[in-house]
């Protein structure tokens, strides 16, 4: 009798902790969507900051280009249009078009599984679990943190080879044009200048704030493109493939 109650109570004992490990790999499976939802918001807004700087160069460009070529009867002068606009048309549409919105559909044909709810039960003793689970928050947030440091502290170095390459190449073009007595070598110092002035407001700047600011705005109204490839990830696809791959 007392035999039949023990291997009860082992069995109820090792379902529960079975339960639980459950809800922590799913705890940790919903953290890591999270911080990417978060990391896609950040990236969608940086490239958008991005655009503020590199379409009014693009399109300086652009104009002297033009005037160069009816200025010089040379349609030669108008070559750098094409690869700009293209590269301009490429970044409008992923900023603001449904460029990331194609990327997942063509990503969701690749991918394989189906996403299966799972119950949840056993609530007294997730409760036990959370500590664990805050403390992994507090230190995927610190290396984040880590991470955004050692981005903007790799930019500020950046930013001084840039600059002197940046000031030699425009230097270079301003004597060459004076020697040639040529005014469109000057057509490259523009979108140099405004490239230049983008790098620095990212390092020294509120480029990060606005960023910043712009991606918590994204999160808060769902946007639709930061919805992950497939779906929610969980348990239950994450054994499938580990059956099919590690067994």
């Amino acid at each position: 009798m007392g035999s039949f109650y023990s291997t009860a109570s082992s069995s109820v004992r090792s379902d529960l902790y079975s339960e639980l490990e459950k809800t922590r790999i799913e705890r940790q499976l919903a953290i890591a969507q999270l911080l990417e939802q978060r990391r896609r918001a950040y990236k969608l807004a940086e490239e958008r900051e991005k655009l503020n700087w590199t379409a009014p160069g693009g399109g300086v460009m652009m104009v002297f280009c033009a005037l160069s070529s009816y200025h010089h009867r040379n349609v030669l002068h108008l070559l750098p249009l094409f690869p700009t606009v293209s590269y301009l048309g490429y970044k409008a549409h992923y900023c603001y078009g449904n460029k990331t919105s194609i990327i997942n559909e063509l990503a969701e044909k690749l991918r394989m599984g189906q996403s299966i709810s799972t119950d949840r039960n056993a609530a007294e003793l997730k409760i036990l679990n959370d500590d664990f689970i805050e403390a992994e928050i507090v230190l995927k947030n610190l290396q984040l943190a880590q991470e955004k440091a050692v981005k903007l502290v790799e930019r500020q170095e950046r930013f001084s080879w840039e600059f002197l390459g940046i000031s030699s190449v425009v230097v270079i073009l301003l004597a060459a044009g004076a020697a040639s007595k040529r005014k469109d070598f000057a057509i490259p110092i523009a979108p140099l200048i405004l490239g230049l002035g983008y790098r620095y407001d990212c390092a020294f700047g509120t480029n990060h704030e606005l960023v910043r600011d712009k991606a918590e705005a994204m999160l808060q109204r769902n946007d639709e493109r930061l919805k992950l490839v497939g779906g929610p990830l969980t348990l239950n696809e994450v054994d499938a493939y580990r059956e099919r791959h590690f067994q």
